[in-house]
Formats: structure tokens, C-alpha cells, sequence
């Protein structure tokens, strides 16, 4: 078996050569341009996560400032309870020195006040 080899074969081989290498050029350029809108979402999704984390550690901050602020409110109603029962009757001076001390623990010890 032998293989004749003219000028008209190997044109025909160099053309599917060439005819493959464009092809796989053309795919490669094909999968580039699809893959870029995949990045940029991929970094917008990255970009908006990163806001999701401050934004949570935002409200876990202010979550605890109206925790705390509303013990503090707590204790200011209680404490004016306390006096509005003493200014009605006179009575209760025991309950006003107890609440005194509780409120000087909180101030300046940081006692957690109960109510």
C-alpha cells in the first residue's frame, strides 16, 4: 500500500489543519466572552457579601445598644414607680433605699439591675 502524496493532497491536509486550528480558536474565544459575565457576577456577589457582613455586624451593635438601653429605661420606670408610691402614701422608704443601692450598683459596679 503505498500513499501518493501531490500538491493537492497535502493543500488538503494543511486546509483541515488550519480549518481545525480556527475552530478551536473561534471555542476558546467562544468560552472567554461567556466566561467574563460569569466573573463579573461572581465579583458583584463577592462586593455584596462583604456588605452583608458589615451591615450584620452594624445591627448586632445596635442590637445590644437597645438592649442596654432598654434595661436602663427598665430600671428608670421601676425606680419612678417606686417614688410615685412613696410621694401617694409616704410609705416605702425601705423599697426607696433598696432601689437606691441597686441603682449605685449599676452605675458604678455594673451590676446587672432585676427589676
Amino acid at each position: 500500500m503505498t500513499i501518493e502524496l501531490n500538491v493537492a493532497t497535502i493543500i488538503y491536509i494543511a486546509t483541515c489543519i488550519v480549518t481545525v486550528g480556527g475552530a478551536v480558536k473561534i471555542l476558546l474565544e467562544a468560552r472567554k466572552a461567556l466566561q467574563k459575565p460569569i466573573d463579573q457576577v461572581n465579583t458583584k456577589l463577592k462586593h455584596y457579601d462583604e456588605c452583608l457582613d458589615r451591615d450584620k455586624r452594624h445591627l448586632d451593635k445596635i442590637d445590644t445598644i437597645i438592649e442596654e438601653n432598654t434595661k436602663a429605661i427598665n430600671m428608670m420606670v421601676d425606680v419612678d414607680l417606686t417614688m410615685l408610691r412613696h410621694m401617694s402614701d409616704g410609705n416605702h422608704t425601705g423599697e426607696i433605699n433598696e432601689k437606691i443601692k441597686k441603682v449605685e450598683d449599676w452605675l458604678f459596679q455594673g451590676k446587672e439591675y432585676k427589676v
